[in-house]
C-alpha cells in the first residue's frame, strides 16, 4: 500500500484520494490491492427477509438520532441576506469582498477574497473559483488613455547646409 492524500470526503469516509508516488487520483478503496472488500451482510438480525438495496443501521446509528444535515458554506455566508441585490458578473466590473454576484454558468456566488490585482475568489454552491475583475476589453473598446503612444519623432535634420555641424576628419 502506498501513501495517499485524501482529496474529497463523503461524510466521514474518503471518496477520492491521490497517490503520492504517481500523482494520480482515484476512488478510495478500503481493501488492500488484490483483495476484495468484505461484502456487508444482508441478513436481518430479527430473522426477517434480507435487506436488499438498503443500508443497515447499527445500534450506534439509532442511538445517534437522525442524520445531521450539513450546511452549504454559501448558505451559511448568505444567512438572511437577500439575493436580489446580486450583480451580474462581468470581468470589466470591480468587486469587493462580501459582494454577491450572479455568474451565467456557475450561478449565485459571494466574493470571499482578492488574492491578487485583477482577480477575485468567489464561493459558489459547489466550489470556490478564481475569476477576473477590473479588466478592460482589448481593441477599439479600450479607453484611449490606456493606450501607449509612440515616441515623438525628431525632425529629419537642419534644412540649410549652413545649419549643419562641420564635418571633422580624423587625424589618425
Amino acid at each position: 500500500m502506498r501513501l495517499h492524500v485524501v482529496i474529497a470526503m463523503e461524510g466521514a469516509v474518503p471518496a477520492r484520494v491521490e497517490c503520492r508516488s504517481c500523482q494520480r487520483q482515484h476512488k478510495f478503496r478500503a481493501a488492500a490491492p488484490g483483495s476484495k472488500a468484505k461484502p456487508a451482510s444482508t441478513a436481518r438480525s430479527d430473522g426477517g427477509a434480507p435487506l436488499v438495496g438498503k443500508k443497515r443501521r447499527s445500534a450506534g446509528d439509532a442511538a445517534a438520532g437522525p442524520a445531521v444535515a450539513t450546511v452549504n458554506p454559501l448558505d451559511a455566508l448568505l444567512g438572511d441576506r437577500s439575493t436580489s441585490g446580486a450583480r451580474s458578473y462581468s470581468p470589466g466590473d470591480s468587486y469587493v469582498v462580501g459582494e454577491l454576484l450572479s455568474h451565467p454558468n456557475f450561478g449565485l456566488g459571494a466574493v470571499t477574497a482578492t488574492p491578487s490585482p485583477g482577480k477575485i475568489s468567489v464561493l459558489f454552491r459547489d466550489t470556490t473559483r478564481l475569476l477576473l475583475h477590473q479588466r478592460t476589453a482589448p481593441g477599439p473598446l479600450a479607453s484611449t488613455a490606456a493606450r501607449l503612444e509612440p515616441p515623438v519623432r525628431r525632425d529629419a535634420g537642419p534644412e540649410a547646409p549652413s545649419e549643419r555641424p562641420p564635418k571633422v576628419r580624423s587625424v589618425l
